[in-house]
């Protein structure tokens, strides 16, 4: 875990199957939902979550965030992709776009529309199989800190791709989560999604 200024997070390589934990001092758009997940047997599900995601045709990286306040952008190969934690209009102000994409003015209308007194938004952008999605499979919130969960579930049978090819993704994920004392959180993810197993005697 590393220590770093508010309002930043930690510029790591963000592939699947990595667990990325922070304690702090040709485009289009994919889906759009809003999810509650399953009860934890530890922490508290948020009440509900609203990922929107930017697809694109290539890996190259299509948004970006400011300057960093501290480390380096994450890399993938050539590639800078962004991983960023919203807590404030201005932070969301930060976002921009490398390129006219399609999707970009719903992304832009998405954080607009965030109260960001009472919501955070996690900005994660990386590569992926074409022939997989990005997706959310919780968010869990405990008292300064939460845990979000990626998946990388197969694109429908009729969505014609290559294994082999790769192509980047974005994804804002929206949630009730809003303090000026955050004290951590926790990017997890694979290719299977899943919900938090239910404690004994919850329904």
């Amino acid at each position: 875990m590393v220590p770093l200024p508010r309002r930043r997070l930690l510029r790591a390589v963000g592939g699947l199957g990595l667990r990325l934990s922070v304690v702090l001092a040709g485009c289009s758009t994919d889906e759009r939902r809003r999810t509650t997940p399953t009860p934890s047997a530890t922490v508290e599900p948020s009440v509900a979550y609203e990922p929107v995601f930017l697809r694109c045709s290539t890996a190259e990286p299509v948004v970006a965030h400011g300057e960093p306040e501290t480390g380096e952008p994450a890399t993938v190969g050539d590639q800078s992709f962004t991983d960023e934690l919203l807590l404030t209009a201005d932070d969301a102000a930060g976002v921009s776009f490398t390129r006219d994409v399609d999707g970009v003015d719903e992304v832009r209308t998405f954080l607009a529309e965030t109260d960001f007194e009472r919501e955070a938004v996690y900005l994660r952008e990386q590569p992926i199989s074409a022939c997989r999605r990005l997706a959310v499979s919780y968010v869990t919130t405990e008292a300064r800190s939460f845990d979000i969960e990626f998946c990388a579930p197969l694109r429908p049978a009729d969505v014609a791709c290559s294994v082999g090819d790769r192509e980047a993704v974005a994804a804002f994920v929206r949630f009730p989560f809003a303090t000026d004392e955050v004290s951590g959180y926790s990017i997890g993810g694979g290719r299977t999604c899943r919900r938090p197993h239910r404690p004994e005697g919850s329904a």
